[in-house]
Formats: C-alpha cells, structure tokens, sequence
C-alpha cells in the first residue's frame, strides 16, 4: 500500500539560532523520521523557504525526509495569506496530511486535512507582553486560521482549556500533544561543565535563566528579587541570563546592561544546543519565573541534567512540571527572595526518580504515539 503524504510547514526550523518552537519542531521532526511506524505510513515532506533551505538540512536529520522549499518567497507567502490571497497549496505541494506547527495555516482543498498547533495565546491573555505588531497579526489572524483547520493541537491541557475557552472552538476538535525532551543519555562530566563554563566566561558559581527576553519571561521581576537579595548575594551567585533579545521594554534592557556593568550579571548571548546539558549541571539553581507559558521546556531541560529549579507558581507550569521543582509567588519578591536563600543554603537537588516519571511523559516515542493517536481520530 502506498504511504500517505505528512507535509508539515517548517520555516520556524530554518533559522541558524531556532527559538523555543523553533528547537521543539526540530525535535518533533526528528522523532518522526526516526520511529518506524511512521516510517511506514508516512512520507514526511518538509516545507521551507527556500533562502534558507541550508539552515533547515543543517538542523535536522535528513533521513526519510524530504526537504522542499516554497515556490515563492516566504514574505510574499506569509503577506498573501494575511490577505487571504493565497491559493489552496495542496494544488502545488499534493494532496495529503498538513500539519502546521507555529500558529499559522493554509488554505487547503478538502481532499487535504490539516492540524495547526497554537502554543499558547499569550497575544489574547496578557496582550502587554507581546511585540505589539506580532499581538496584532496573531489576534487578527488566529481565529481565520483556528476555523480553517480539521485540528487545533496545543502543547498542555492549560493551553487546551485555554483555547476552547477563548477561541469559542468545540473541545472535540483540541487536541493536548506535549513537546518532546529529547532524552540525556548521560549526565555531563565535571570536565565538561569546566569547558562549557570556560567557553562561555562563566564564574565559578551562578544561577541560571535561559529564555528569550521578552515580558512573558518576565526578567522584571526576577531584577526585582536580585536586588532585594543584597551585594553579598549578588557577588556570591551572578546571574546568568541566556537566551537572545527578543522584544524587551527598554527599561528592563537598561537593568541588564546596568547589571552587566556592575558584575552580577552574566550574558552569554545564544547558547549552543549541544552546550546546554553542561550550563544547566553548572548552575546552582535553574530560575524560570514566566507570567505564561504554552509549555516550559527549559526547567524540564535543567531537571534532567541534575539542576533544582525554582519556577513561578502558575497553572502551565505546575502541570508540566509536577512535583519536580520548587514553586514561587515572583510577585511576592520577600516571599521568593527567602525561598531562594533557603535553596541555596540547603543546596536542593531534584529527585531523580520524580524527575524520571515526569521527564516520561515527553518522551520522542510518547509523544509520536499521542500524534498517532489524533491523527486516527482526524
């Protein structure tokens, strides 16, 4: 029997520094081509713009893949579909199953089905912390692409209640798929957490936060706490802040770049992926203080490579996180301020065997088989 055609829209993948949702469909991809039974089914075609067609062959593994890139440029792709000018691109890439996974969609023929996954709906929910022109588009365009889709498949529940909830869609077409961690087959040694922190002019002692810096990350705060930790604590523990600038309100940018000059503040810039495993085993204590989240894969990154985590007391993150980490109110700056002591004085470490149930769940064979299991339901 003839395998079936899977296109899936990857231009988040074709970048040479992939953000979060970029690195999670990289991922995804990779757990796909690898299981068998997939393999078997499917005949798995990736889309991407054909300027950037290296990055993407650069970024995943190639086998039993086939890499295209758009016809046209991305801009005029993207502008087009905004315009609700573009045509059916099942008539130019085939009939079969599309999977979209960064918000946006195409139109397609009804011979073709299609699943988009939305994230989360941080540009509905706290509009305030999302680049002003990008909250637009998503607010505008959305709900088009939300009612054009067969499934809508998000990355929680939280973000799967959030949605029926907001988007007025019926629970039956959402659909919960975690992101993948892909799994850490070692610890890291002691030498390579010493190369990785030399590599990176880290000090000796430090906390971590990784994330692109942006309001939703919420950094504000987290300055707030700093400060109120005092010079000594400060000087003792830096704190080291990777990720690239997304978009920042100037204020907070200028508290960074104060705390830079002033030494307590660390900027390694963008992180190497390879790298990460030895960044989180170095840190003392791995800090996620986001407002919202679709999912949170950097604290679950930490706790597999032996990093305690202390992370902000909300909905999204103590489902995904479970009873793995710590929990902190980041809007209380007293209240964390002495849980973070408190940790660091008891140097807290994560519960293995706790870490190993939850990490389960986000296995590459656990989520292909949850995606299996909704594509049987489309």
């Amino acid at each position: 029997m003839a395998r079936q055609k899977l296109v899936i829209e990857a231009s988040a993948i074709a970048d040479k520094q992939p953000s979060g949702v970029g690195y999670s469909i990289i991922n995804f991809i990779d757990a796909l081509s690898s299981n068998a039974s997939i393999a078997n089914v499917y005949d798995i075609h990736i889309i991407v713009p054909s300027r950037r067609l290296q990055f993407a062959k650069d970024n995943i593994s190639t086998e039993n893949i086939t890499i295209r890139h758009n016809y046209l440029q991305n801009r005029i792709v993207n502008l087009l579909n905004y315009l609700g000018l573009l045509p059916h691109m099942d008539k130019i890439y085939g009939q079969g199953l599309y999977l979209f996974p960064n918000y946006k969609n195409w139109p397609l023929t009804k011979k073709s089905k299609s699943m988009t996954i939305i994230h989360d709906l941080a540009f509905l929910l706290y509009p305030d912390t999302v680049e002003p022109k990008n909250q637009a588009m998503l607010a505008k365009n959305v709900p088009r692409w939300i009612y054009r889709t067969d499934k809508v498949i998000t990355v929680s529940n939280n973000s799967k209640q959030e949605i029926i909830k907001n988007l007025s869609i019926d629970a039956e077409r959402v659909a919960t798929l975690y992101n993948i961690v892909p799994s850490l087959k070692t610890l890291p040694t002691h030498e390579k957490v010493l190369e990785v922190r030399e590599r990176y002019h880290l000090p000796e002692r430090y906390l971590l936060i990784l994330s692109t810096i942006e309001p939703r990350k919420n950094l504000s705060q987290l300055l707030d706490v700093y400060d109120a930790l005092g010079d000594a604590f400060k000087a003792a523990y830096p704190l080291v802040i990777c990720g690239g600038i997304g978009w920042e309100r100037p204020a907070v940018i200028e508290r960074m770049e104060q705390g830079i000059r002033d030494g307590w503040i660390v900027r390694p810039g963008y992180v190497k992926e390879e790298d990460k495993p030895s960044l989180y085993a170095g840190a003392k204590l791995f800090i996620h203080p986001a407002i919202h989240e679709g999912f949170g894969l950097p604290p679950l990154e930490a706790l597999q490579s032996g990093t305690a985590v202390l992370a902000n007391n909300i909905p999204v993150l103590r489902e995904v996180l479970g009873d793995a980490v710590t929990y902190a109110d980041f809007s209380d700056v007293a209240a964390t301020v002495a849980l973070l002591r408190e940790m660091i004085e008891r140097a807290v470490k994560p519960n293995q065997q706790t870490v190993a149930g939850i990490l389960e769940r986000y296995s590459p064979d656990s989520v292909v088989s949850a995606f299996c299991s909704i594509v049987e339901e489309l």
